[in-house]
């Protein structure tokens, strides 16, 4: 009787364990081999891409973990008028891009910049008015980033300056957007009075305006 106990206690033994795995695995599907394969390279294809999204990330100079400041948002509007001037486009071009002409009509002094070309700077009415030339088409478009001092610091607004030549003048079309809400009356005002009528009585192209 001694020598069949532990047998018997080792069968009843194994019987509970394969009823537990059995109760365990009950309900549940087990993965073939085939899908198994199939997750370990989705796995492997994830963990590729994340890698070079990281080395890409660091190759641009960006971090995958910083994020992008972002500031207090401006309200903003849009100014756009058109002028006419009595003179040919290739006058009405140069007073806005000669630095000679353009320090007439603004009565700049020294400190006035105006390097006319593709990415250079200008700084009109001692300061008051700076920016960067974007795109410069003779006698045809201007394109500007500008800001009035007052404004909000680093805020620029887009400008687009289109000129047309007519029968017997010069049509100017003018688009900024950007402008902060508070400043649109005084940015108007500014084109009309320091840049427009400021050009005509300068050079004598003076037109009315539309």
């Amino acid at each position: 009787m001694r020598k069949k106990a532990p047998a018997l206690i080792r069968a009843k033994l194994d019987a509970y364990i394969r009823q537990l795995r059995e109760e365990f695995t009950q309900g549940m599907i087990l993965p073939t081999k085939s899908e198994t394969d199939s997750t370990a390279t989705k796995e492997d294809a994830d963990v590729s891409a994340a890698a070079k999204a990281k080395v890409a990330g660091k190759q641009n100079g960006l971090s995958p973990t910083k994020k992008e400041s972002v500031g207090v948002k401006i309200p903003t509007t849009a100014v756009a008028m058109t002028v006419e001037f009595k003179c040919r486009v290739s006058e009405l071009y140069m007073a806005l891009t000669d630095k000679n002409m353009v320090r007439a009509f603004t009565r700049g002094g020294a400190n006035m910049v105006c390097e006319a070309e593709n990415g250079g700077r200008f700084s009109l009415f001692d300061g008051n008015v700076t920016g960067q030339f974007v795109e410069l088409i003779a006698c045809q478009q201007i394109k500007m980033q500008w800001r009035l001092r007052q404004w909000p610091a680093e805020h620029y607004s887009d400008v687009t300056i289109e000129l047309t030549e007519k029968e017997d003048h010069t049509l100017l079309k003018l688009n900024q957007t950007g402008v902060p809400q508070n400043f649109l009356d005084n940015t108007k005002d500014g084109w009309y009075r320091f840049y427009w009528e400021s050009i005509k009585q300068t050079f004598g192209f003076g037109a009315r305006l539309l």
